[in-house]
């Protein structure tokens, strides 16, 4: 069974933690918003190169002059089938309503230890999430071409 916004039961918590999804607004206390914006900057820092190389493209370039929310690394987003959890480099919300929220997994040239974890995750979330609700997407950085190439799961 395909999963959608509609028949998550999100606790509290979790709706505080992800206003974006839910339609709330910005808050219009300073300091809530300061705390945010704080938070936001924490989980950024926490991002390797190719993640906040790909942050600034998603700013920049990908949604220039939309209005789109962009999460960085939700915490534990996804509860797959089987046990486990898949935790997003990014979301993007679009305000407009005109589409699905992207997830997207971002890549560079590491090959090290633990690497192909993140792919599977990726592929299981995709398969068991992917819908009208959520789009994913993965996103690879080429160093010797300095492009991205962002792949949409079908």
């Amino acid at each position: 069974m395909k999963r959608t916004i509609d028949n998550l039961r999100p606790s509290e918590a979790f709706r505080r933690l992800n206003p974006a999804i839910f339609g709330v607004s910005p808050c219009s206390d300073p300091v809530k918003a300061e705390k945010r914006e704080e938070a936001h900057e924490t989980r950024l820092r926490c991002c390797n190169k190719t993640e906040t190389l790909f942050h600034e493209y998603l700013q920049r370039s990908l949604y220039a002059g939309q209005a789109v929310s962009i999460i960085v690394q939700p915490s534990r987003f996804f509860e797959l089938v089987g046990g486990g959890t898949y935790t997003p480099d990014f979301m993007v919300f679009r305000h407009d309503g005109l589409g699905a929220v992207t997830v997207f997994e971002v890549k560079g040239g590491y090959r090290g230890p633990g690497w192909e974890q993140g792919y599977e995750r990726y592929k299981r979330a995709a398969l068991q999430w992917s819908g009208p609700v959520f789009r994913f997407a993965l996103a690879e950085f080429s160093r010797k071409k300095n492009s991205w190439k962002i792949m949409e799961w079908r």
